[in-house]
C-alpha cells in the first residue's frame, strides 16, 4: 500500500472503503452508471488497487476519492473520481495531483467515460445516406458543448475519442476519453525486441 503524499495544505491517503461511502458526493455522482448507490464491496475493490486515494484538506474534511482501477492487471485501467460538494478552491490542486498519477502510470491504457450533454437530437442530422452516424461529428459536438464531467478529463491527459450513446441506467451520453502508450514503453522486459536480433 502507497504511502500518504501532502500536496500544498492537502493530504492524499491510501484510500480505505469507508471514505468511498462516506464522502459527500456532487449531485451528479449519488448514483453509479448502474443507477444504483456505491456499495461496500465495490469500495472494497477499488480499496485494493494500487492507485486509489482519500484526499483531505488541512481541516480534515473528505475532499475526493480517486484512482485507477486496473481492469486487466498490468495492461489497462479505468481512471475514475468521486468529488466532493465542497471541493471549491481545491479542484485544481486535485486535479494537478490526479494528472501527475496518470502520467507515472504505465499500464498502456487508461480510459474514463464521462457524462455528455444529450446527443440523441443531433443524431438524426448526422446520419449518412446509409444510416450511419457521423461518430467523428458527434464527438466534436459532444465536446462543444462540455459538461463539467467531460472538461476534467482533458485536464488530465486523456484525449476524448468516441461518443457512447445511451449509456448506463439512465441511457445517457457518456464521451469515452483515453491514454495510451505507445507499445515500447508498455511492454515487459521478456517481450522486447533486441535490435541484435
Amino acid at each position: 500500500m502507497a504511502d500518504a503524499l501532502e500536496y500544498g495544505s492537502l493530504s492524499f491517503r491510501p484510500l480505505v472503503a469507508e471514505d468511498f461511502l462516506a464522502i459527500d458526493r456532487q449531485p451528479s455522482q449519488r448514483v453509479c452508471m448502474h443507477g444504483e448507490p456505491p456499495t461496500l464491496a465495490a469500495a472494497l475493490q477499488l480499496e485494493e488497487q494500487a492507485e486509489s486515494w482519500s484526499v483531505f484538506d488541512g481541516a480534515g474534511r473528505l475532499l475526493a476519492c480517486m484512482g485507477i482501477l486496473e481492469v486487466f492487471k498490468g495492461r489497462c485501467g479505468v481512471v475514475w473520481a468521486v468529488l466532493a460538494e465542497h471541493i471549491g478552491m481545491h479542484h485544481l490542486a486535485i486535479s494537478r495531483f490526479a494528472r501527475g498519477r496518470i502520467q507515472i502510470s504505465r499500464l498502456g491504457r487508461l480510459e474514463a467515460l464521462a457524462r455528455a450533454v444529450d446527443v440523441e437530437p443531433m443524431t438524426a442530422l448526422l446520419v449518412d445516406a446509409w444510416g450511419r452516424v457521423d461518430h467523428a461529428a458527434l464527438l466534436r459536438y459532444a465536446m462543444a458543448k462540455p459538461t463539467p464531467e467531460c472538461r476534467w478529463p482533458p485536464m488530465l491527459g486523456l484525449r476524448p475519442v468516441h461518443v457512447v450513446r445511451r449509456f448506463g441506467a439512465t441511457g445517457e451520453a457518456y464521451v469515452l476519453f483515453e491514454r495510451v502508450l505507445p507499445v515500447c514503453a508498455t511492454a515487459p522486459a521478456e517481450m522486447t525486441v533486441s535490435a541484435h536480433g
